[in-house]
């Protein structure tokens, strides 16, 4: 594990890393370190760097076919003499509910492809319940399943039709997952943050009022609901997470807005987003009268592999970096992206040069990493 442990090589004082916290070299060999918002210096929680990256601005992305993502593709059957039923309807995630709406010129702000948010659609389609009761969905995951550990971030434009959940998540099964979601039918503006764990002992004296037993899984969840300053679906926000042994901490453009400190996963998993509806009076409602639509601008993660080659791997890079082997510094989001946002690698970046820190070649980075990652299981 290279969250806490078995870094030697990279045991730079933290004075120095005070003077010179944003280290900014085309490459980052010696990884990702997560800055305090206002001093910009090493996030107190986040002290080792991470050593890998994922980036991802679908606003570039002309095809989620040739980048670090892939479209999911299963059926939940509508089993209405099943267990745990309580009303919910079946659901299928296809192809032809994700559709690529990138920026129609990607060397400035110009008109997407299509009307709506550039970016990434995720659509559930409205209209009468289908005959088998099955309602279509859209979601999609990161080619890299070996992530442990990291910062993870997306922004996300919420749909406004009731009736549906919008979602980013780390899952690696029913009983281990981390949540942050969406109902479009809230009426106070909110985000429901979770963390799925069989480590969780339900009840007892060290039981959190979050706690509540998720019938579904068999499984104790931690379900916090976190009331926003605007709503989600009223423009661009950054949704947060940050994942260490010791605790899952939630964000929403760069405010702090929970941490969970029990039950924390240990094993790896990938990325997920997601929009869908089951129908359910007591969670998403709907399904949705009119087709809905959750948009995504961007994906940034910055992680550690499970991989001990590749843990290997990047103490020995780092190494033969020379001198000048400080991590690359990643500011934290303040306030909503808006047009211009940070890019800590080289492989995406704004258009006209709005953002920091990256130049002109889209998904490199991203590719790379993840072909790096793979290559040494």
């Amino acid at each position: 594990m290279y969250f806490r442990h078995g870094l030697s090589s990279l045991s730079f004082c933290l004075c120095l890393s005070l003077l010179l916290p944003f280290a900014t070299p085309r490459t980052c060999p010696c990884g990702y370190l997560i800055l305090n918002s206002t001093t910009h210096t090493p996030n107190p929680a986040l002290t080792s760097p991470f050593t890998d990256l994922l980036e991802t601005n679908f606003q570039l992305q002309p095809n989620i076919d040739y980048s670090p993502w892939s479209v999911q593709y299963h059926r939940n059957p509508y089993n209405p003499t099943g267990p745990n039923q309580d009303g919910r309807l079946g659901k299928s995630a296809q192809r032809s509910t994700v559709r690529n709406n990138p920026l129609s010129n990607a060397s400035s702000l110009t008109a997407p492809t299509f009307a709506g948010d550039a970016g990434l659609e995720l659509w559930v389609p409205g209209g009468p319940v289908p005959g088998d009761h099955v309602i279509p969905m859209a979601e999609i995951a990161s080619a890299r399943t070996d992530i442990r550990y990291g910062s993870f971030r997306a922004a996300l434009r919420l749909s406004r039709v009731n009736g549906t959940c919008g979602a980013f998540f780390w899952y690696r099964s029913d009983t281990d997952e981390i949540d942050i979601e969406f109902l479009s039918k809230d009426t106070a503006p909110a985000a429901h943050l979770s963390l799925h764990s069989a480590r969780l002992q339900p009840g007892g004296a060290d039981a959190d009022p979050d706690e509540e037993w998720d019938p579904a899984s068999g499984t104790p969840t931690l379900h916090h609901v976190a009331a926003l300053p605007f709503r989600p679906d009223s423009g661009w926000h950054e949704y947060r997470f940050d994942w260490t042994p010791e605790r899952v901490s939630f964000f929403a453009d760069g405010r702090w807005l929970h941490d969970v400190a029990r039950g924390i996963p240990d094993k790896p998993g990938p990325l997920f987003l997601n929009h869908w509806s089951d129908g359910r009076p007591v969670w998403t409602g709907g399904p949705p009268e009119m087709d809905a639509v959750m948009t995504v601008r961007y994906v940034k993660a910055y992680f550690n592999s499970s991989h001990a080659a590749r843990g290997r791997e990047f103490e020995r890079v780092c190494r033969e970096a020379g001198e000048g082997r400080l991590p690359c510094g990643v500011p934290d989001q303040v306030g909503p992206p808006g047009e211009g946002t940070y890019w800590v690698g080289e492989g995406e970046r704004e258009p006209s040069g709005a953002g920091r820190g990256g130049v002109s070649w889209p998904i490199v980075v991203a590719a790379l990493g993840m072909a790096v990652g793979l290559a040494l299981v």
